[in-house]
């Protein structure tokens, strides 16, 4: 059983380059409210904020495009809630 809810992918050569990637279940994720106060099951998508997800709000445009579901509401500028992940 894991502690972690993510894969830890690294380069061999270089621990700089490791990346944590969650797939399914739920994950702290770094958020931005840039595109609007997020409230509990918004769709979220990544934000012009490096390595942050925010609201998204044109349902046309986020297919295809969702990293998660907010389980936590953020009113404002940036923190981590708690989201869930599945892929799709």
């Amino acid at each position: 059983m894991r502690d972690e809810p993510f894969l830890r992918a690294a380069d061999e050569h270089s621990s700089a380059l490791e990346v944590h990637l969650a797939v399914v279940g739920i994950v702290p994720c770094k958020v931005t409210a840039e595109n609007g106060p997020m409230q509990r099951g918004d769709l979220l998508v990544t934000s012009s904020v490096p390595g942050h997800a925010m609201r998204g709000t044109d349902n046309k445009r986020m297919l295809g495009a969702v990293v998660g579901k907010a389980l936590e509401p953020l009113d404002r500028g940036t923190g981590t809630i708690q989201v869930l992940v599945t892929l799709q």
